[in-house]
């Protein structure tokens, strides 16, 4: 029988199964040394089983993305499904096979749209240099997979072929990109020209009747996780559009900030102190009403700023400015659905950190933009349904805004 002594502590972690002899040697050793090497086996079944865990999770996803692979190889037509079912893996050779149904489906924007912003991007993009061994093309599929889908950046990254950590950094990459190269040019309405003014204001009179509006605005609220914790806070993100359902202005309040976010905006200088929106005032009937943007029950009455009235008893004349005024509103409200619908990330900001979520949405709305200004409409979306919202206690400077709507309404009025 061997001796107590000759049994190293290394000789028994180097092996799994004892024999009973060296289970019989255990026991007849002191309480404490038989309680010590007893610990001793459970850490080493212990560990094993981790890294035995972890290895078979391993092997599981690569066995996952080889049969993807194989299956859209042999079967492209196949592999291209609803991500209900599950993931695609895009490889170099698959994404020139995909229809542009199927291509639409998967990234929610047409291919020559696609192009469009890989040739505009390509520069920029490839210039970083922890992303040089990523082509552009994955990066942009890559990014807007991300935006387009609720899936976890784990998810995303097997689909590409990527970690997780990889996803995010292209991710805020690809939205820094965006706001660099296209916002001077598909959302650059501040401050506003002559021209630009009498477009938009043409354009909202030939939409909704309402004379002299600039521009539709809205608040909206997202929820954000703020901690480590599974605990979510509202953010408050305002928007302006024009009456293409273009983003003109957007502006991403702080987490569990209740503050009114357009009284501390650069929306509202904007209004209140350019003196071309006052010169540019015409005259309906009795006096003259500046260029203004339309907003609804949630925001304060301005001279700048038109609400609804909202007294109980409303007489033909005031019916008829709340539907002119819901009309030109309803752009903003359509406009926000559909960047969040086409970009559902957004809406329940999964994987999106406070600090990150003013880039995204601004790269999400100049997105939109350029989609709407290519005409971009491939993809279905459901309009925004108006929901009641509490008013607010009249703020007017001087009773100004009180008489700029009442002439508004007589002048729709007399229109009739």
């Amino acid at each position: 029988m061997q001796n107590i002594n000759t049994v190293s502590s290394c000789q028994f972690c180097s092996s799994v199964e004892m024999s009973a002899e060296q289970l019989f040697q255990i026991f007849l050793r002191s309480e404490s040394e038989r309680i010590r090497q007893l610990r001793m086996r459970a850490l080493i079944h212990q560990r094993i089983s981790a890294l035995a865990r972890q290895r078979a999770k391993r092997l599981t996803m690569i066995y996952l993305a080889t049969i993807a692979r194989e299956r859209s190889r042999k079967h492209p037509a196949s592999a291209l499904h609803n991500r209900s079912r599950g993931p695609i893996v895009f490889l170099d050779r698959e994404m020139p096979k995909l229809s542009e149904e199927d291509f639409v489906k998967q990234f929610h924007i047409s291919r020559s749209s696609f192009h469009f912003i890989l040739n505009n991007l390509s520069f920029l993009m490839s210039k970083k240099e922890s992303l040089k061994l990523i082509p552009v093309w994955k990066q942009i599929a890559t990014s807007l997979y991300a935006l387009t889908s609720t899936e976890s950046f784990k998810t995303v990254g097997v689909i590409f072929g990527i970690d997780s950590i990889t996803v995010s950094i292209v991710l805020l990459e690809f939205c820094s990109a965006i706001v660099q190269i296209f916002q001077e040019q598909y959302m650059k309405s501040y401050p506003p020209s002559a021209e630009g003014i009498t477009a938009i204001r043409k354009g909202f009179e030939e939409l909704s009747g309402l004379p002299q509006v600039y521009g539709a605005v809205g608040d909206f609220r997202v929820d954000v996780k703020i901690s480590t914790r599974n605990m979510r806070s509202p953010v408050k993100i305002l928007a302006a559009a024009d009456y293409r359902r273009k983003f003109t202005y957007v502006e991403v309040g702080a987490p569990s900030d209740r503050a009114n976010l357009f009284e501390k905006s650069c929306l509202k200088d904007y209004h209140k102190c350019n003196k071309l929106f006052y010169s540019m005032s015409r005259k309906l009937v009795d006096g003259s009403v500046p260029i203004f943007l339309a907003g609804d029950a949630s925001f304060q009455l301005q001279p700048y700023l038109m609400t609804p009235f909202q007294h109980a008893d409303l007489s033909p004349r005031e019916h008829d400015f709340n539907a002119a005024l819901l009309k030109a509103h309803q752009c903003v409200e359509d406009a926000f659905a559909m960047m969040r619908q086409r970009f559902p990330r957004l809406g329940k900001c999964k994987n999106i950190a406070p600090d990150n979520l003013p880039l995204l949405v601004k790269a999400a709305c100049i997105m939109h933009n350029i989609l709407i200004e290519r005409e971009d409409v491939s993809w279905d979306f459901t309009a925004a349904e108006s929901t009641p919202v509490p008013p607010l206690v009249p703020m007017d400077e001087d009773g100004m805004g009180m008489r700029i709507r009442d002439e508004i309404a007589n002048a729709l009025m007399s229109c009739q």
